[in-house]
């Protein structure tokens, strides 16, 4: 601390208002460690210990942390201190022992200071000359720039307020900016342009400006900053919005994360590990429509690795000309579907999970083993899911918790391998306009009784097959690469 209350002359005095301020951040949680003496450019590792009532504590519990020094101080021509000063619509503010920090999207980490510590009540000192840039010498701007002030301390969380500098490299005597900060005033604490009061009432985080992780700041998406998703407004807290399996960000050509505001702290921003950035920014789809061409074909299922570039071996959502071969069209629940591609040079079935979809889109994959009569299940994202070698046009039943499609750019049209008895295989080559009927016409009332599909539409299934008069009877449903139906064969 840099010696509490300037307006204590007293030694005593002056020492019994440090104590106090450090047992007020204690209690709120608050400290910072000073370290002297060491050496610039140099990585040293470090353990906190603590003690108490006899016993000790270290964080962290692992390894050591690391921290490497900047560079030797360099000269600042524009030093500036802020004089930060908080108050309360009440007047009855108490903010000693609060930490205030000042950052720039351009410094390594922020400057802090304690409230009380050097300054009056419910004030604080910030000097920005020693701020460091991604150079390691002391930060030195010119022009104006944007200061990101965070006030931690109070019941509601961390506060941000923003302040815009004039810098210059002029030599100036170290100027103070007074700045006075409501804390009870509307706050915006991650930036984002929604308030606080705002996202704790509703699904976005106050402390996380991009929410969702899809690029796109959780203000811009909810433009209107009311809380409710209206028309023409992309999901601050749904990362793909119109679920054609492309993100918001990506479709919207966005191809850099939202900043993290404050670096290690408590804000965020876009996690880079949710976030798919667009490989070809010069195009853009429409994340309110799943299907911005018109063909029947989601962006996501022609966009297959999601990425918002058409490369090799995808068709290009925006050219209703450039189509899928093959469409699975999954619904919430129960689903037959067959994978009418080659399996030949991808012949396990736990290979093809990650193209339908993952654990959070598909809830198990099932397959008929003919050899043993009985189903085998495997469950994406389990490790410990069975092997089973496809031959080539087997159904499969998925269950999937929601509505998506998969694009297949090629199809591979093996011929009919029937058993007697219960069949569960897909079509992947049927001629335009091929329906049930045509079917069980081909195969012959002699080989097949009938065949059934599963309607997502309607949520029961649909048989045709043949009458005791050997006449054909029940639902002439068509016959579309990438289902799976249920054949009996006699």
């Amino acid at each position: 601390m840099h010696g509490g209350d300037p307006e204590i002359i007293d030694e005593y005095q002056m020492d019994q208002e440090m104590d106090n301020l450090r047992d007020h951040a204690k209690t709120l949680g608050l400290m910072k460690i000073g370290v002297h003496g060491c050496l610039p450019e140099t990585t040293y590792y470090y353990r906190i210990y603590a003690e108490a009532g006899g016993e000790t504590a270290s964080w962290p519990a692992g390894d050591p942390l690391s921290v490497t020094t900047t560079r030797e101080n360099s000269f600042v021509s524009d030093s500036k201190q802020l004089l930060l000063t908080l108050y309360n619509d009440e007047g009855t503010l108490n903010a000693a022992g609060w930490m205030l920090t000042a950052s720039s999207s351009e410094t390594l980490f922020p400057v802090s200071a304690f409230v009380g510590d050097g300054a009056g009540a419910n004030q604080a000192y910030l000097n920005l000359s020693q701020l460091f840039g991604a150079d390691g010498l002391n930060w030195s701007p010119t022009g104006t720039k944007e200061i990101l002030l965070e006030i931690k301390g109070s019941e509601s969380g961390p506060i941000a307020h923003t302040v815009e500098l004039d810098f210059s490299d002029y030599f100036y005597v170290s100027t103070v900016y007074p700045i006075e900060i409501n804390v009870d005033g509307p706050q915006d604490s991650d930036g984002d342009g929604l308030s606080n009061s705002l996202e704790n009432s509703w699904c976005t985080d106050p402390h996380d400006a991009d929410s969702d992780d899809d690029g796109i700041p959780d203000g811009i998406e909810d433009a209107n900053h009311n809380g409710v998703v209206d028309e023409g407004e992309t999901d601050p807290c749904n990362a793909d919005t119109d679920g054609d399996g492309i993100q918001d960000g990506t479709e919207l050509g966005i191809t850099e994360p939202v900043a993290d505001p404050d670096g290690e702290g408590p804000l965020l921003g876009t996690d880079t590990a949710v976030f798919i950035p667009d490989a070809d920014p010069n195009t853009t789809t429409y994340p309110l429509n799943a299907d911005s061409d018109g063909d029947g074909a989601w962006d996501g299922a022609e966009d297959a690795n999601h990425n918002g570039m058409v490369d090799s071996g995808e068709t290009d959502p925006n050219d209703a000309s450039s189509y899928p071969a093959a469409l699975i069209h999954l619904k919430r629940g129960f689903n037959l579907i067959a994978i009418p591609a080659d399996v030949t040079n991808q012949p396990d079935l736990k290979d093809w999970l990650s193209v339908l979809g993952d654990s959070s889109e598909i809830e198990k994959v099932m397959v008929y083993d003919e050899a043993n009569s009985r189903f085998v299940t495997l469950i994406p994202g389990d490790s410990s899911n069975p092997s089973f070698e496809l031959q080539g046009g087997e159904g499969l039943v998925i269950y999937a918790t929601g509505e998506k499609q998969v694009g297949f750019m090629s199809v591979d049209c093996s011929s009919l391998d029937l058993e007697s008895g219960f069949n569960l295989i897909g079509i992947a080559c049927p001629t335009e306009g091929y329906r049930a009927f045509d079917l069980l016409s081909n195969l012959g009332s002699e080989n097949v009784s009938s065949i059934q599909r599963y309607s997502t539409e309607k949520g029961a299934f649909e048989t045709a097959g043949f009458g005791l008069d050997g006449q054909l009877v029940g639902v002439d449903f068509p016959i579309v690469a990438g289902e799976g139906y249920f054949i009996y064969r006699k």
